[in-house]
């Protein structure tokens, strides 16, 4: 009697652990599903809308582990950078990056915000235009304006472009005529723009201008954001000023801004 009572017990011990091993490969198998019919849209994406493009790399973000919600909720950093979990779900990420996801659709519909699209085209006296009527409006150091933050740091597209990001992503395809993309980053990066903005998958300046389809102006970019990388931990800081050519302004403290990529300096 004994012994049947212990077989039961085990019997009925094991069970928990049945289940979850069941439950386990069918949530593998209903991710599995979710992602192969998000890669199967995703290379049906011309199709569609705008809007239906969107509503398709929303879902399949959501399928890579992806907190939409939380990006939602920081409109102008970098979100959830959370590491994509498994090789499937990593497959489909570049399948993603490597169509742009909805860069194309929203440079066709002019959804673009009207700073953004200046970036990307390189029109560079919009740029600067844009820019001085909000250091006019700002009331503070522009490094410090949650206004300047916006303008400089929005992300836009389903893949969380930031400007600089959307010079060497769309602007290798979206030049208008005079456009100049290297004045550009010249501009957002005295300005204060950062150059280590990830997208949504992770990607930075680097990844899209040094990559398969880097171009001159792209590897430029990108050189740039590397130099300026290396005091970026300075911006909006206080901080004491020193090598100025005003020698009366050495050794006063100051507030780090943008940095200049022709000086190499903030």
């Amino acid at each position: 009697m004994g012994k049947k009572s212990k077989k039961n017990k085990k019997n009925k011990g094991s069970r928990p652990n049945s289940f979850a091993a069941n439950a386990n490969a069918f949530i593998a198998k209903e991710n599995q599903r979710q992602i192969n019919e998000s890669v199967a849209k995703m290379r049906e994406i011309d199709r569609l809308s705008l809007q239906g493009q969107k509503d398709t790399f929303r879902e399949a973000l959501i399928a890579f582990g992806t907190d939409c919600d939380a990006n939602d909720r920081d409109p102008t950093g970098d979100g959830d950078q959370s590491m994509i979990q498994t090789e499937a779900k990593r497959d489909a990420a570049r399948e993603m990056y490597s169509i742009g996801g909805d860069i194309h659709q929203h440079l066709v519909d002019n959804a673009l915000s009207e700073f953004a699209f200046a970036c990307a085209a390189g029109v560079v006296h919009s740029v600067q235009k844009i820019l001085d009527k909000m250091e006019i409006k700002v009331t503070k150091p522009s490094c410090r304006s949650d206004e300047m933050k916006k303008l400089l740091e929005s992300r836009e597209t389903s893949l969380r472009l930031s400007p600089l990001l959307l010079i060497t992503s769309a602007g290798k395809n979206c030049k208008m005529p005079g456009g100049n993309h290297e004045e550009v980053a010249k501009i957002l990066l005295k300005y204060g723009a950062s150059p280590t903005a990830k997208d949504v998958l992770g990607k930075t300046v680097a990844h899209y201008g040094a990559g398969a389809f880097a171009t001159d102006m792209t590897l430029k970019v990108v050189d740039m954001c590397i130099r300026a990388a290396q005091t970026s931990h300075l911006y909006g800081k206080d901080v004491k000023l020193h090598g100025l050519n005003n020698i009366e302004m050495n050794g006063l403290q100051g507030v780090a801004g943008g940095v200049d990529p022709d000086l190499g300096r903030r």
